[in-house]
């Protein structure tokens, strides 16, 4: 878990104010930084697998990541998407998000859009989104049904919801047992909320993947 540090948004946001920063958590940041963008990340996650689970004409779609931590699946998909909403609790994830914004094209700028939250918060407004991605967010979600309540009134009616979660199982990348969620467990909450769901078990290596639509 990062520790809550403030980094400037301008530069490379890993030597940004770095004179504030105790080795130990520089350390932690460059790790969690590391990983999550590890080139092995893009053979597991399948980033452009996950993104077209949205549906035809992304071209046309505004998808939220929320959870976005360093906005793997955020910049993976901006050249796919209308626009991608890069939402996360953490100030240091975000002004690292905004710094590697600076380095798009300026086209790809404009398609982005980084918002920090308070936890339990979506930030989004209503009918803002078509879509709304969380991988592996879901279970550090303290009020789960207030959460997704919010989350469906983001959602355009047609809108659609894609948990990614850690399977139970033995794998070199996943955080503790207890971080993690049974997809039984998740797939109830989501009905409880008023979705229809899809599970998904077989096409990511290390993880599942529940689709959630709005029940008509």
């Amino acid at each position: 878990m990062l520790l809550p540090l403030f980094l400037g948004c301008k530069g490379n946001p890993l030597e940004s104010d770095q004179q504030q920063l105790s080795s130990e958590d520089s350390n932690q940041l460059y790790d969690h930084i590391s990983f999550y963008e590890s080139e092995q990340r893009h053979i597991w996650q399948k980033p452009n697998y996950v993104i077209e689970l949205f549906g035809n004409n992304l071209e046309n779609k505004v998808i939220a990541d929320i959870g976005a931590s360093t906005g793997y699946f955020t910049f993976h998909s901006l050249p796919k998407v209308k626009k991608m909403i890069a939402v996360d609790i953490d100030s240091t994830m975000v002004a690292y998000m905004k710094s590697k914004v600076t380095e798009l094209p300026k086209d790809l700028q404009e398609k982005v859009d980084i918002r920090l939250t308070q936890p339990g918060t979506s930030a989004l407004k209503p009918g803002e989104v078509d879509g709304a991605l969380l991988v592996s967010t879901y279970p550090y979600i303290e009020n789960k049904a207030s959460f997704l309540s919010q989350i469906k009134t983001a959602l355009k009616p047609d809108g659609k919801l894609i948990f990614i979660e850690f399977k139970n199982a033995d794998f070199p990348n996943g955080p503790p047992d207890n971080e993690r969620i049974e997809y039984q467990k998740l797939i109830q909450d989501l009905t409880d909320a008023g979705f229809s769901t899809q599970l998904d078990t077989s096409s990511l290596t290390y993880q599942y993947i529940v689709l959630g639509s709005i029940r008509q």
